[in-house]
């Protein structure tokens, strides 16, 4: 298995993200994760995951969020790591 990382939705393939969605809500798929990046605040960063089998089929895949300052006050202040 591997796993591949994306610093950005422009580099995520929307194909392999959306072959994980299938029968899945239309908040899975592709498009909102497009959305739900532009709707970031300024000093946020998103990351996406995928990760393949053996063959090279997506398997999973995971959004990531990073922020410097809590978005809502239901946020807990903390650290984020990403690698």
């Amino acid at each position: 298995m591997s796993v591949s990382a994306y610093d950005s939705f422009a580099e995520l393939p929307a194909a392999d993200w959306d072959a994980l969605t299938v029968g899945s809500n239309i908040y899975s798929t592709s498009g909102f994760v497009g959305v739900r990046e532009e709707a970031l605040p300024p000093e946020a960063h998103a990351r996406y995951l995928l990760a393949r089998d053996s063959d090279g089929t997506p398997v999973a895949g995971l959004e990531v969020y990073c922020f410097t300052k809590a978005p809502h006050d239901l946020y807990a202040q903390g650290t984020c790591w990403v690698r």
